[in-house]
């Protein structure tokens, strides 16, 4: 059973200006290194889709946690909180100056 769904977009170029602080605040330590793996082209990119999932994440589920304790990777997630598990699916587009991310949370 679906129990939210969420979508964001974010312009790219506003992540350039300070974007390694940014990173530091939105990326799990994961994707941080996978984040400084890149050049800087791919690298903002990679921030903007991933600030996206996450606040399609946040907004799909009411609020939940830090930005920087979602870890959003390929393979299956699930989000455990203190009360049960869900499943998150996560989609993220990339067009020119826009990143934008849909999350849909359903129960396990």
């Amino acid at each position: 059973m679906i129990v939210g769904v969420g979508c964001d977009i974010v312009k790219i170029s506003r992540l350039i200006k300070n974007s390694d602080e940014i990173a530091e605040r939105v990326l799990h330590h994961d994707e941080l290194v996978i984040y400084h793996s890149y050049d800087n082209k791919r690298r903002i990119e990679f921030l903007a889709g991933r600030f996206a999932a996450k606040e399609a994440v946040y907004k799909a589920h009411n609020g939940y946690g830090k930005f920087n304790e979602i870890n959003i990777y390929s393979d299956d997630m699930v989000l455990k909180t203190n009360i049960k598990d869900y499943r998150v699916n996560v989609s993220i587009s990339h067009e020119e100056d826009y990143a934008i991310a849909y999350c849909i949370i359903e129960e396990v």
